[in-house]
């Protein structure tokens, strides 16, 4: 009984921590995307006030 109920708990732990690294992949991705995007937005802007300056 005791066997049985180590081995179920062993594997909730088990199962929660693949979700837990599955989700924070996910998670991970998007954060990457969206910092990627705001430096593009980031870079654009300071390119734009460059050539302004130059003309």
């Amino acid at each position: 009984m005791v066997k049985i109920i180590l081995i179920s708990s062993l594997i909730s732990v088990v199962v929660t921590i693949i979700v837990m690294l599955f989700i924070f992949k996910i998670f991970a991705g998007l954060i990457t995307n969206v910092i990627s995007e705001t430096e593009k937005k980031i870079l654009a802007v300071i390119d734009n006030k460059i050539s302004k300056d130059k003309f």
